[in-house]
């Protein structure tokens, strides 16, 4: 009798997992393989577009159900979009193409650049339209690989709102935004200098400048020079940074 109760306590512990087979590829041609995914019998298609007016690429992604948004941004010559599809049964993420990026007009707009330099940027921007889940105007720079112009880069345009509260990125377009991206809300709401202002900081008698990326609310450098005359010593200090203010 005792070793029946054991017996009986064993086996009501053991609980049913449901697995998947899906396919798994990446990159242009996604040469797929099959991977048992140890997840709630689904499968998952990733579809990346990035375009620079130059070079349009289409990537696709399958595998087991990764966590990953959709994010999409449109500037004045470059554009990318990130969709995600889930399916259920085994190997259903059968597609051998990527989806096309949603490019259809949602009534915003927002001024849009794309340029090696703030400069640049700021005096060849146009109206640009936004499109599919793109509810924000962004400005900002970072660091890029998608155009040709070089690495640094200067930007303006529509983005997804997951961009702008930091929950998603614009890396799988090539692209890397610094912490200093702006976002505003309304048609053409992102006016001004394409990008986080740069400054020179510096304190005391010799102030070797070091740059500095201000805050989004600063749109100035300052300068400001202290002459402090004690006995017959002259001191002389200079600060330079942005948006200064002194207490006497």
């Amino acid at each position: 009798m005792k070793h029946l109760f054991v017996i009986a306590i064993v086996c009501s512990c053991v609980i049913e997992v449901r697995s998947v087979l899906c396919w798994r590829c990446s990159g242009k041609t996604c040469q797929r393989i099959v991977r048992f995914c140890p997840s709630d019998n689904t499968c998952q298609t990733t579809s990346i577009t990035r375009s620079t007016g130059e070079i349009n690429t289409t990537l696709i992604e399958q595998d087991c159900p990764q966590i990953t948004q959709e994010v999409s941004f449109t500037s004045r010559l470059a554009f990318g979009s990130k969709s995600v599809k889930s399916c259920t049964g085994n190997q259903c993420n059968d597609e051998t193409v990527a989806d096309p990026s949603n490019r259809t007009e949602n009534g915003l707009e927002c001024y849009g650049c794309f340029a090696s330099t703030s400069e640049s940027c700021t005096k060849s921007e146009e109206k640009v339209k936004c499109v599919g889940q793109e509810d924000r105007c962004f400005y900002g720079s970072g660091t890029q690989s998608l155009a040709s112009f070089g690495s640094s880069f200067f930007i303006k345009g529509c983005v997804t709102k997951n961009v702008c509260n930091g929950s998603a990125n614009l890396n799988e377009f090539l692209v890397s935004l610094d912490a200093q991206t702006s976002c505003c809300q309304g048609n053409l709401c992102n006016v001004g200098s394409a990008g986080p202002l740069l400054c020179n900081r510096c304190s005391g008698k010799t102030c070797t400048p070091i740059p500095v990326l201000c805050p989004s609310s600063s749109r100035s450098c300052e300068t400001v020079s202290l002459t402090q005359f004690i006995g017959n010593v002259t001191l002389r200090f200079t600060k330079e940074t942005f948006n200064i203010v002194w207490t006497l």
